[in-house]
């Protein structure tokens, strides 16, 4: 058979020796997974239903074409011709065997002579010229030609593609089509009805453990008898924020009092969102997660304002280092949502202010591990990293069964749940890892990992206990960190000031670990996409690039900021595989990854969400909106801002330095951004 005839035909082979083995009867649970036979780059996992003849199954491609099936003795040929193409599973004669040359240069029978100083054979300077490199497959049965384990060659076929991401597992691939079928097509934002948890949770390996609330110490306060002490905590009763919202023919000027509050449908019909003031420049925001209906609740942390009879001294420590503590407080905003459409059902309000002496709030991550609360009043168990260079944890409840819409309480914290510290250096980042577990990044370099059980336990109570695991994983300051949780929940990700990001597995951390390619300016943010298996990451400044859990070493460009600022901050979720990215120039754009995880050469595109400027010399901040998708193009360019290298210098107030998804799956198209001018942007982008 020709090999033009056999790239005409296309054989359909079932990918598992038995697919139908202990599965359900039902088509979409229990499909046989199908591949093209050939290995060029149009080859395509498909999802056959079972009962219906090989001839008729249809190919799960984008374009729909159909396998056809030929007869036996056609497609042994044809796999034979593949075998040879790949280069695996071929014969070779004994003649051909002493004609392949070696890594040395030399041929079979020249590999026992003495080799000169350039590596070759000392015959191969006076003999005849050496025999051409074997061209045709080899054929003898003994001799097997394989590809490194875990290399795959440059240019990947679909199968390849696709295995590098999930593995040869026939449940993961299962599932990983099934996150292709549902968003590849969709470009920049998701749609409602596709909103579904990652289909790699297993909630039988889940560990719920409810910590109570150990040593945390707490009071309700009553605000207008507590005004002067908690007006330390608060940002200043004065500061205004004035801002111009709406499209371009509409535009109007809205003025933003402390805790402030605009609708963005009353300035332009058809958007569902808010704005609101927080105060001041935002460090942590955080959507709390296990809450199916109802309200929903948004944690904000705000710098801390300076005093002004603070003296530096003459041997101040770089800010980053500095151990500093002063009242400062977290929000707790409440946002109302429909019962029947999932989007937001009203005008926010501010739930909760908790106020502290634990210096600003740098972090804010609530446990995002599936859980049904203990009581009807309880929010979660919030942690955050202060400036005091601790890592604390707090059980935040409400003080009612029922939550008031538009009502505000305070309550001040004097001793955390868990308070996690250690000497000599400080927590810059943290993650959750399970119920009970928290990891967190050290200014060190190193990463430490805590369980918090044995804190909470009454036998250790007033016990200053160490993390089972303190490692090190950089040289120098870790920026962020993340879990690869639910499909590994015992592997991080870790961005640091060297440059550099690894993935890390603590349960062998020594030997399980790889860094990326190190980049010119650090990875201010990174995050895990648990539907494609793959960490994102800023690179460059600008860039968001994608390394995938199997191929961490190699990288793809996915997204990037138009204007040239520095990314700040990155947010994915685990109820669909879209990202936001934050940049210093204001800018925020949402995009798909999954599109160019499944094919290398689709086109990718990405979306502004908004962009917001500021004006120092009016002292006016500006929201442009309306944005229209845009093709990316990633090529390297030689001139202008966007490739150069360089990135510009904005202003401060008008960079966005936080975004997050709503993790709740109902909801799991609101996104928040907060801005370091202190507004913070809510809004429902599922079309």
């Amino acid at each position: 058979m020709s090999t033009s005839a056999s790239k005409r035909r296309r054989t359909q082979v079932s990918y598992n020796l038995d697919p139908y083995k202990d599965l359900d009867s039902d088509p979409e649970a229990g499909a046989p997974i199908v591949i093209d036979a050939d290995s060029s780059d149009d080859e395509e996992f498909t999802i056959g239903s079972p009962g219906k003849d090989e001839g008729e199954e249809h190919s799960a491609s984008e374009d729909g074409s159909e396998g056809v099936e030929e007869d036996g003795e056609e497609d042994e040929e044809e796999e034979e011709e593949e075998e040879g193409e790949d280069g695996q599973g071929v014969e070779l004669t004994m003649e051909d065997v002493e004609r392949v040359e070696f890594s040395g240069g030399g041929s079979a029978e020249e590999e026992d002579d003495d080799e000169g100083p350039g590596g070759r054979g000392i015959a191969d300077a006076t003999s005849s010229p050496r025999p051409p490199r074997l061209r045709g497959p080899p054929t003898h049965p003994s001799i097997r030609i394989t590809r490194r384990p875990g290399l795959p060659a440059k240019s990947n076929s679909k199968r390849e593609r696709i295995e590098s991401i999930y593995g040869n597992g026939y449940e993961a691939l299962v599932a990983g089509i099934r996150a292709r079928d549902s968003w590849i097509t969709d470009p920049v934002l998701p749609k409602r009805k596709s909103l579904e948890y990652t289909p790699f949770f297993d909630a039988s390996q889940l560990e719920i453990i409810d910590l109570g609330e150990g040593e945390q110490e707490m009071r309700w306060l009553d605000y207008e008898t507590e005004k002067t002490s908690l007006e330390k905590h608060l940002p200043a009763e004065n500061g205004t924020i004035k801002c111009i919202l709406g499209p371009l023919n509409g535009q109007k000027v809205i003025t933003f009092r402390r805790f402030g509050i605009s609708d963005l449908s009353t300035i332009q019909k058809g958007r569902t969102g808010h704005m609101l003031n927080a105060g001041g420049h935002v460090m942590g925001m955080d959507w709390a997660p296990n809450r199916p209906k109802g309200f929903q609740y948004l944690a904000v942390s705000v710098k801390t304002p300076a005093q002004a009879n603070v003296e530096l001294s003459s041997t101040e420590t770089p800010p980053a280092y500095a151990r500093t503590s002063g009242p400062s407080h977290i929000q707790i905003w409440r946002v109302p949502s429909s019962s029947t459409t999932g989007s937001i059902g009203g005008k926010p309000s501010l739930a909760m202010i908790i106020s502290h002496e634990w210096g600003t709030a740098r972090s804010l991550k609530w446990c995002s591990i599936p859980r049904k609360p203990t009581t009807t009043q309880e929010i979660g168990y919030l942690g955050g990293i202060f400036s005091d260079g601790t890592c604390k944890i707090i059980k935040v409840v409400l003080p009612e069964d029922e939550d008031v819409d538009g009502e505000t309480f305070f309550a001040e914290y004097t001793k955390p749940l868990f308070n996690g510290y250690i000497q000599d250096t400080l927590c810059t980042c943290l993650v959750w890892l399970s119920t009970h577990e928290v990891a967190v990044g050290c200014s060190n370099g190193f990463a430490a990992v805590w369980d918090i059980r044995h804190v909470t336990d009454p036998e250790n109570r007033n016990k200053i206990i160490p993390p089972h695991h303190y490692l090190p994983l950089h040289q120098t300051y870790i920026l962020d960190i993340q879990s690869c949780a639910p499909s590994y929940p015992h592997t991080i990700v870790t961005s640091s000031m060297d440059g550099h990001c690894r993935l890390t597995n603590l349960k062998d951390p020594q030997a399980d670990s790889i860094l990326t390619g190190r980049s010119r300016l650090s990875s201010n943010a990174v995050v895990w996409v648990d539907c494609i298996h793959t960490v994102l990451a800023s690179e460059e400044g600008t860039w968001v690039k994608m390394y995938p859990l199997r191929r961490f070493w190699s990288s793809t460009s996915v997204a990037r900021q138009s204007q040239g600022g520095v990314i700040l901050g990155l947010a994915g979720s685990k109820c669909h595989p879209f990202v936001l990215a934050g940049g210093g120039e204001g800018e925020v754009v949402v995009f798909n990854p999954l599109r160019r995880t499944f094919h290398g050469k689709i086109k990718v595109y990405q979306q502004t969400w908004f962009q917001i400027e500021y004006s120092p010399k009016s002292d006016m901040y500006r929201v442009m909106e309306g944005f229209k998708m845009e093709n990316i193009s990633f090529k390297f360019e030689t001139r202008g801002s966007k490739g150069d290298g360089h990135s510009t210098v904005f202003e401060e107030r008008g960079g966005v330095t936080r975004v997050c998804w709503n993790p709740n799956t109902e909801f799991g198209g609101w996104a928040a951004a907060g801005t370091a001018g202190g507004l913070v942007r809510i809004e429902d982008l599922a079309i």
